[in-house]
Protein backbone atom coordinates (compact mmCIF):
# COMPACT_ATOMS: atom_id res chain seq x y z
CA UNK A 1 0.00 0.00 0.00
CA UNK A 2 2.38 2.52 0.80
CA UNK A 3 4.78 1.75 -2.93
CA UNK A 4 0.87 2.28 -4.20
CA UNK A 5 0.29 5.84 -2.27
CA UNK A 6 3.92 6.85 -3.08
CA UNK A 7 3.21 6.43 -6.81
CA UNK A 8 0.42 8.28 -6.89
CA UNK A 9 2.59 11.39 -5.12
CA UNK A 10 5.62 10.79 -7.52
CA UNK A 11 2.67 10.86 -10.44
CA UNK A 12 1.64 14.41 -9.11
CA UNK A 13 4.57 15.83 -8.14
CA UNK A 14 4.67 15.65 -4.58
CA UNK A 15 7.13 13.06 -4.60
CA UNK A 16 10.61 12.95 -6.75
CA UNK A 17 13.13 10.68 -7.48
CA UNK A 18 12.50 9.02 -3.87
CA UNK A 19 12.65 12.73 -2.37
CA UNK A 20 9.93 14.77 -1.29
CA UNK A 21 9.51 17.74 -3.46
CA UNK A 22 8.67 21.87 -2.68
CA UNK A 23 4.79 20.27 -3.70
CA UNK A 24 4.79 17.87 -0.95
CA UNK A 25 6.13 19.53 2.10
CA UNK A 26 3.39 21.59 1.28
CA UNK A 27 0.91 18.27 1.33
CA UNK A 28 2.80 16.89 4.73
CA UNK A 29 1.30 20.52 6.67
CA UNK A 30 -2.19 19.27 5.50
CA UNK A 31 -3.70 16.84 8.13
CA UNK A 32 -7.59 15.73 6.20
CA UNK A 33 -8.75 13.32 5.06
CA UNK A 34 -8.60 14.82 1.91
CA UNK A 35 -5.58 16.30 2.22
CA UNK A 36 -4.18 15.52 -1.61
CA UNK A 37 -7.54 16.89 -3.12
CA UNK A 38 -7.18 20.10 -1.00
CA UNK A 39 -3.27 20.51 -1.72
CA UNK A 40 -4.36 20.29 -5.41
CA UNK A 41 -6.85 22.45 -5.64
CA UNK A 42 -4.78 24.85 -4.22
CA UNK A 43 -1.34 23.86 -6.69
CA UNK A 44 -4.35 24.49 -9.51
CA UNK A 45 -5.14 27.93 -8.52
CA UNK A 46 -8.99 26.73 -8.22
CA UNK A 47 -9.62 28.96 -4.95
CA UNK A 48 -6.40 30.99 -4.71
CA UNK A 49 -8.99 33.94 -5.72
CA UNK A 50 -11.81 33.35 -3.42
CA UNK A 51 -13.17 35.74 -0.32
CA UNK A 52 -12.72 34.25 2.86
CA UNK A 53 -16.68 33.57 3.46
CA UNK A 54 -16.28 31.54 -0.17
CA UNK A 55 -13.29 29.99 1.16
CA UNK A 56 -14.97 28.86 4.34
CA UNK A 57 -17.74 27.13 2.18
CA UNK A 58 -14.96 25.65 -0.16
CA UNK A 59 -13.33 24.09 3.16
CA UNK A 60 -16.27 22.46 4.06
CA UNK A 61 -16.80 20.44 1.05
CA UNK A 62 -13.63 18.87 1.98
CA UNK A 63 -14.45 17.97 5.53
CA UNK A 64 -18.58 17.78 5.89
CA UNK A 65 -20.05 14.13 6.05
CA UNK A 66 -23.76 15.04 4.97
CA UNK A 67 -25.99 12.20 7.14
CA UNK A 68 -28.76 12.36 4.72
CA UNK A 69 -29.40 14.08 0.82
CA UNK A 70 -30.91 17.75 1.53
CA UNK A 71 -31.76 20.16 -1.43
CA UNK A 72 -28.06 21.87 -2.55
CA UNK A 73 -27.49 25.66 -2.27
CA UNK A 74 -24.02 26.91 -3.31
CA UNK A 75 -23.22 30.52 -3.13
CA UNK A 76 -22.50 31.73 -6.68
CA UNK A 77 -21.54 30.61 -9.99
CA UNK A 78 -17.70 31.18 -9.57
CA UNK A 79 -18.38 28.92 -6.44
CA UNK A 80 -20.40 26.13 -8.87
CA UNK A 81 -17.48 26.74 -11.71
CA UNK A 82 -14.46 26.24 -9.15
CA UNK A 83 -16.49 23.27 -7.41
CA UNK A 84 -16.95 21.48 -10.59
CA UNK A 85 -13.74 21.82 -11.18
CA UNK A 86 -12.35 20.34 -8.06
CA UNK A 87 -14.89 17.13 -8.60
CA UNK A 88 -12.88 16.21 -11.67
CA UNK A 89 -10.26 16.96 -9.69
CA UNK A 90 -11.25 14.38 -6.77
CA UNK A 91 -12.49 12.14 -9.69
CA UNK A 92 -9.08 11.73 -11.60
CA UNK A 93 -7.37 10.76 -7.46
CA UNK A 94 -10.43 8.53 -7.15
CA UNK A 95 -9.14 6.75 -10.06
CA UNK A 96 -5.49 6.76 -9.68
CA UNK A 97 -6.80 5.45 -6.21
CA UNK A 98 -8.80 2.58 -7.77
CA UNK A 99 -5.80 1.74 -10.26
CA UNK A 100 -3.71 1.18 -7.06
CA UNK A 101 -6.40 -1.18 -5.69
CA UNK A 102 -6.07 1.57 -2.66
CA UNK A 103 -8.77 2.34 -0.33
CA UNK A 104 -10.91 5.43 -1.92
CA UNK A 105 -11.02 8.86 -0.84
CA UNK A 106 -14.34 10.16 -0.02
CA UNK A 107 -15.89 13.03 -2.55
CA UNK A 108 -16.70 16.04 -1.95
CA UNK A 109 -19.75 17.04 0.04
CA UNK A 110 -22.03 19.92 -0.86
CA UNK A 111 -23.91 19.74 2.13
CA UNK A 112 -23.23 22.45 4.46
CA UNK A 113 -21.29 24.89 2.25
CA UNK A 114 -24.56 27.45 2.53
CA UNK A 115 -24.47 27.15 5.53
CA UNK A 116 -21.34 28.05 6.44
CA UNK A 117 -21.30 30.53 3.95
CA UNK A 118 -23.74 32.29 5.63
CA UNK A 119 -22.61 31.94 9.10
CA UNK A 120 -19.44 33.48 7.65
CA UNK A 121 -21.39 36.12 6.06
CA UNK A 122 -23.00 36.98 9.96
CA UNK A 123 -26.09 35.31 9.42
CA UNK A 124 -27.02 34.01 12.97
CA UNK A 125 -26.88 30.05 14.47
CA UNK A 126 -30.69 29.59 15.06
CA UNK A 127 -31.00 31.48 11.17
CA UNK A 128 -28.38 28.84 9.76
CA UNK A 129 -29.84 25.98 11.74
CA UNK A 130 -33.07 26.50 10.33
CA UNK A 131 -31.91 25.61 6.80
CA UNK A 132 -30.26 22.61 7.86
CA UNK A 133 -30.77 19.26 9.82
CA UNK A 134 -27.81 19.79 11.87
CA UNK A 135 -27.61 20.04 15.54
CA UNK A 136 -26.12 22.81 17.76
CA UNK A 137 -23.23 20.17 18.55
CA UNK A 138 -22.65 19.09 14.67
CA UNK A 139 -22.49 22.31 13.68
CA UNK A 140 -20.21 23.62 16.16
CA UNK A 141 -18.04 20.69 15.25
CA UNK A 142 -18.45 21.39 11.53
CA UNK A 143 -16.82 25.04 12.10
CA UNK A 144 -14.65 24.07 14.48
CA UNK A 145 -12.92 21.31 11.90
CA UNK A 146 -12.89 23.76 8.75
CA UNK A 147 -11.69 26.39 11.28
CA UNK A 148 -8.38 24.07 12.03
CA UNK A 149 -8.08 23.18 8.30
CA UNK A 150 -8.02 27.07 7.64
CA UNK A 151 -5.41 27.28 10.29
CA UNK A 152 -3.35 24.25 8.73
CA UNK A 153 -3.31 26.21 5.39
CA UNK A 154 -2.17 29.21 6.98
CA UNK A 155 1.37 27.31 7.24
CA UNK A 156 1.18 25.26 4.36
CA UNK A 157 0.53 28.41 1.91
CA UNK A 158 1.73 31.64 3.73
CA UNK A 159 1.57 33.56 0.67
CA UNK A 160 -2.51 33.42 1.26
CA UNK A 161 -2.22 33.63 4.91
CA UNK A 162 -4.18 37.08 5.42
CA UNK A 163 -7.29 35.23 3.55
CA UNK A 164 -7.41 32.34 5.72
CA UNK A 165 -6.74 34.65 8.72
CA UNK A 166 -9.59 36.52 7.77
CA UNK A 167 -11.69 33.39 7.30
CA UNK A 168 -11.43 32.31 10.80
CA UNK A 169 -12.37 35.47 11.68
CA UNK A 170 -15.20 35.12 10.13
CA UNK A 171 -16.66 31.68 11.57
CA UNK A 172 -14.94 32.44 15.50
CA UNK A 173 -17.80 34.61 16.77
CA UNK A 174 -20.71 33.75 18.79
CA UNK A 175 -21.45 30.31 20.50
CA UNK A 176 -18.00 28.93 18.28
CA UNK A 177 -15.86 31.93 20.10
CA UNK A 178 -17.69 30.94 23.65
CA UNK A 179 -16.68 27.17 23.00
CA UNK A 180 -12.99 28.02 22.91
CA UNK A 181 -10.12 27.85 20.82
CA UNK A 182 -9.99 24.53 18.70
Amino acid sequence: QFDAIANILEKRGYISADRITDDGKILAKIYAEMDLVVAESFRMNLLSDFNPAELCAAMSVFLYESRKENPIRIPNAKFQERISEIAKLWLSIHEDELDSNLNETRGIDLGFCWGIYRWANGSGLQSVLNDSDMSVGDFIRAVKQIMDLLRQLQIAFPEQRESFVAAVKLLDRGIISSVGNN
